[in-house]
Order: C-alpha cells, then sequence, then structure tokens
C-alpha cells in the first residue's frame, strides 16, 4: 500500500520535475504594443507557464529590471518616457534552483516620434461662403498607416470628415467659419495590433497659401464639373458620328438601316409626354 503511495505521488510530480530541466522558454509581451510613441510608457510582460521565481528584464549588453517577488509565474515592468535608445531587443530570465536558467526570446521594442502635418487654406476658382483646408502628413513609419485626420479649430476638435481625398497623405476639409484658428492632426495605427492608435503633434496655425496641387482641386468645383460633362457629351457625339460613318461604309448597310428605321419608330413612340415628342432622330441611308 505504501508503495502505491510513493508510485502516484511520483507520477504526479514527473510533468512538474521535467518543466524544471527541460528548458521551458518564458514568454514576453509589450503593452500596450512594441511600437511606441515617444514619451509615452510601455509595458513589458514576462510569464512562465510552470516554474515560480523572480524574472529579470534586459536588453542587449545591459540588465535593466529586476524583480524581487519569488512566487510568480509572470511580471509586468514598466519603461517610463521612453525615447529612441529604447528601441532595442528585450529579453526575460527567470530565477529558480539558485540559477538564472529559463529565458525568453528577443521582443524589438519600436519607439517612433511622428511628425507635425502641414496645414494650409486653398484659393478657389468661384467665390463661395467656405474655406478648403488641406491637411498634409509625411510619410507614416513602416510600421503604421494613417487611419484618420482631426481638424481643430483653437483647442477644440471639430466632428467633421474631409470632403476630398487627394492622396492617404493629404486631406481636404471643408469650413464655414474664415475666421477661426484651425489647426490640424493624424492618427496613426499600428498594423500588428488594429486597436493601438496615436495621434500625431498638431500643425501649425493655419496660414492661407496657393495650393501646391491648386489644379487638382479646381477640378472639384461647379464650373469644371460642367466643362467636363460638356467634353465628355462631344466625346460621346463624335463616337457617334465615327459609328454611324462606319455603319453607312459596310456593305449590309441597307439591312441596318432598316432595323434602325424600326428602332427609331418603338423611340419616337417611347419617348413622348402629353403627345409632344421629347425627342427625335432618324436615319438616312447615305
Amino acid at each position: 500500500m505504501m508503495s502505491s503511495y510513493f508510485f502516484l505521488t511520483y507520477i504526479y510530480m514527473l510533468p512538474m520535475t521535467l518543466q524544471f530541466t527541460s528548458g521551458q522558454k518564458l514568454q514576453i509581451q509589450a503593452f500596450p504594443s512594441n511600437v511606441i510613441l515617444k514619451g509615452s510608457n510601455v509595458t513589458i510582460r514576462c510569464s512562465s507557464q510552470y516554474n515560480q521565481g523572480p524574472f529579470s528584464l534586459l536588453r542587449i549588453n545591459a540588465t535593466l529590471l529586476t524583480a524581487l517577488d519569488s512566487n510568480t509565474y509572470e511580471q509586468d515592468f514598466t519603461v517610463t518616457n521612453v525615447q529612441e535608445h529604447n528601441s532595442t531587443d528585450y529579453y526575460c530570465y527567470q530565477y529558480y534552483e539558485r540559477k538564472w536558467r529559463d529565458y525568453s526570446d528577443f521582443l524589438t521594442l519600436q519607439v517612433i516620434d511622428p511628425e507635425k502635418p502641414n496645414i494650409s487654406a486653398c484659393e478657389q476658382d468661384e467665390p463661395e461662403d467656405h474655406l478648403l483646408i488641406t491637411c498634409s502628413a509625411p510619410q507614416p513609419p513602416q510600421e503604421c498607416i494613417i487611419q484618420r485626420y482631426f481638424l481643430y479649430s483653437g483647442k477644440t476638435q471639430l466632428n467633421i470628415w474631409p470632403v476630398i481625398t487627394i492622396t492617404p497623405q493629404k486631406k481636404i476639409f471643408k469650413v464655414s467659419d474664415l475666421t477661426a484658428e484651425y489647426r490640424c492632426s493624424y492618427l496613426l495605427q499600428v498594423k500588428t495590433q488594429l486597436l493601438h492608435l496615436m495621434e500625431s503633434p498638431l500643425s501649425d496655425r493655419l496660414t492661407t497659401t496657393k495650393c501646391e496641387d491648386s489644379g487638382i482641386i479646381a477640378d472639384y468645383t461647379t464650373t469644371n464639373r460642367v466643362r467636363l460633362t460638356l467634353a465628355f457629351l462631344l466625346i460621346v457625339l463624335a463616337c457617334g458620328f465615327v459609328i454611324e460613318y462606319w455603319i453607312s461604309s459596310t456593305k449590309n448597310s441597307d439591312y441596318i438601316f432598316t432595323v434602325l428605321s424600326e428602332v427609331t419608330k418603338v423611340c419616337r413612340r417611347c419617348f413622348r409626354i402629353n403627345g409632344d415628342p421629347v425627342m427625335e432622330f432618324e436615319y438616312q441611308n447615305v
């Protein structure tokens, strides 16, 4: 009976013994992300699935922090006011059985310092009671994308969205208050952690200048829309003349014009309103 008890105890303790001697790697994570805004704080967590003991956080050729708690499976280390020199590799060690034994893989911390955007007001070709404000952001770090833009009036963030997108780095807002003091910013989103967002510094105060891409912006005015529509109609009309000439030059022109004549009659009946023809047309054999 006693031998059975010792046998069961041995079987129960065997997995723990194997884990203490297997060199199981620790886990290392960064919160809110391994991509961090300069001047903010980051928490690096070291954890072990099996062993209990104090942890130490290290970076290349240096011991950063050591925890004194000796009865835990995980430990959080907070690095405050991160700067460019914090962009390096970190890893964890754990102390048990009187030695620093298990270690983690490397965690690369990336500290970014986004530049402030440029802001300008674009003059339009025709007088209107509003202003088009262009907010231009620099190319974001490769770990991030620009998620959206913000426009501020003084220190108040306006609840409006851009009305025109020139490029992903250039947006245009439409405002009616021509006397307010406007600034803008953009929001960075980490590609690997979509919920981690970082806002850029505010731009300088708005200065009214000629837009670099004024030709592109002018395409959105009412006058230019009419011009583009007329140009499109002229192209369609020219294509119609070309098709008519091609049809008249084919061998089966008589048959084709017979069909078109029948279609014309149907169209004349369909496009009449209150007995007045809306449009009439006929094809003649050339």
